[in-house]
């Protein structure tokens, strides 16, 4: 008998959904989760999340940004102050014109999960089941992605080689998308590279351990990562110095070719790094973790509780984070300083906050979750069927 594993895992993520979060968020008073943050310079930039939330950095101040949508907003990237972008559930793009933010006919209702783009006029949106879109500077395109595989991630280096990674990796060579790694086994968080030969990917193996894939300019290949945690976030300054982050506090560093456990000083899961040279490497994680790493050791620093989920670096004196409740926090060479981020009622919203890769539930919960799946298929029967 063939079984179809959505119809199967469907029904059990459901439950679970129900079970584990009957409380959603509500928008009340308080603003919602901040998926992504992207800032063009040390005066501008957009940090999105929840219920179509928007906030724009002018310099001194976040303001919330109105653009009349409440579907969540996973994503967000800009080219320049008059040009930026963000998507999200049901199909959602948003662009800013450097006055008003418009939404655009997507042509799909699938989840978004991912945008980046080259310039104006060549700019890709990736989402569930296989989704790419490309706008021209007009209008977005479907395109043929050959798979009906999550797509969560995408970087590029030139117009000829661009990469799409998720529950596969897909290559655009300027003309078509092609499949290159078909291991279901595999899946992949985040998409970072130095430029077309040096490219790396992490995530989660089928195994249940942390993996970490590398592109050297011809072929895909896996690297030692020896973890069992899952990775959700890799970033680096150049192709000798690269981090990866995980659940259970887990740091990687990657030098000399190899991949290395460092000490981070918490078992809390951690969402996102950057690093903006080898003495200032920022990570952010659950309960309000922030860590600053020197290239030697990893300082902590908490002021809070609430979870975060990004981070971006512009210099060691500009340092902003995004998360939960709406919270946004910038450190400024010395200290960690809340942000106010202008929480606002929003009339016929749904509430529920949908982190852009893990579905109603957050990281935490989503990896407990995931756990009590694989014991209900073993006791089915069911663990082996793909």
């Amino acid at each position: 008998m063939i079984y179809n594993i959505q119809k199967i895992l469907f029904p059990i993520f459901y439950f679970l959904g129900t079970l584990c979060y009957s409380q959603n968020w509500q928008i009340q008073n308080t603003a919602t989760n901040f998926n992504d943050i992207f800032l063009l310079d040390n005066n501008k930039g957009w940090i999105v999340g929840g219920s179509g939330v928007i906030q724009h950095y002018d310099g001194v101040k976040w303001v919330f940004q109105n653009s009349d949508n409440k579907n969540n907003l996973s994503a967000v990237w800009a080219l320049d102050e008059n040009n930026a972008w963000a998507v999200g559930n049901l199909g959602t793009i948003l662009k800013y014109n450097g006055s008003i933010w418009s939404t655009e006919n997507s042509g799909t209702t699938l989840d978004l999960l991912g945008v980046w783009g080259l310039n104006k006029d060549n700019v890709w949106a990736v989402g569930r089941s296989g989704t790419i879109l490309k706008y021209d500077g007009n209008s977005w395109i479907p395109q043929a992605s050959g798979t009906t595989k999550n797509l969560a991630s995408i970087w590029g280096a030139d117009i000829n080689n661009i990469w799409v990674a998720g529950a596969t990796i897909l290559n655009y060579n300027g003309n078509n998308w092609s499949q290159i790694n078909a291991d279901t086994t595999n899946y992949l968080y985040k998409l970072w590279g130095v430029d077309k030969d040096n490219i790396w990917a992490a995530g989660v193996g089928g195994t249940g351990k942390g993996t970490i894939l590398k592109f050297d300019g011809s072929t895909w290949s896996k690297q030692a990562a020896n973890t069992n945690a899952f990775l959700f976030n890799i970033h680096g300054t150049d192709a000798n110095n690269i981090w990866a982050v995980g659940t259970g506090g887990v740091i990687l560093v990657y030098k000399n070719n190899q991949w290395v456990t460092q000490i981070s000083g918490t078992t809390e899961f951690l969402t996102s790094v950057f690093a903006k040279d080898v003495n200032n490497i920022w990570v952010v994680g659950y309960s309000g973790t922030k860590l600053l790493g020197d290239g030697l050791k990893w300082n902590k620093q908490n002021i809070n509780n609430q979870n975060l989920f990004n981070v971006w670096v512009y210099d060691p004196g500009n340092v902003w984070a995004g998360g939960s409740k709406g919270l946004i926090v910038k450190y400024d060479g010395s200290n960690w300083i809340t942000q106010d981020s202008k929480p606002r009622m929003i009339s016929g919203a749904s509430g529920v906050v949908t982190p852009k890769i893990f579905g109603p539930l957050g990281l935490k919960e989503q990896f407990l979750n995931i756990m009590v799946v694989i014991g209900v298929l073993k006791i089915l029967g069911l663990h082996q069927i793909y």
